[in-house]
């Protein structure tokens, strides 16, 4: 019997997907999935942000600046500002707040 083939589209869904994998009253991590050509929209964080690539590649504009952001990349960035992700590729990243 061979192993059944997938395409990966349960993995990624049409719209971002987020999970909180950790939270200990001060800190959290949220995983969050994207299918290739999706966006969050524009929005802000109300505390300073760690984000992780897992998989993938991600554009992410903060400032009017997009910054390019690949596997095994991070960055930081601060609360209250406004921010969007755009998918380059199926990714993956972790947020930490």
């Amino acid at each position: 019997m061979k192993p059944e083939q997938t395409d990966h589209t349960d993995f990624f869904p049409e719209k971002p997907q987020g999970k909180l994998v950790f939270f200990n009253g001060n800190a959290k991590i949220t995983r969050m999935i994207l299918q290739k050509g999706s966006t969050i929209p524009e929005h802000t964080s109300p505390v300073n942000t760690y984000l992780l690539v897992l998989r993938g590649k991600i554009q992410f504009h903060i400032n009017d600046m997009d910054i390019q952001i690949n596997e095994k990349e991070a960055i930081e960035f601060p609360g209250s500002t406004t921010h969007s992700v755009f998918a380059f590729e199926d990714s993956v990243f972790l947020l930490f707040r």
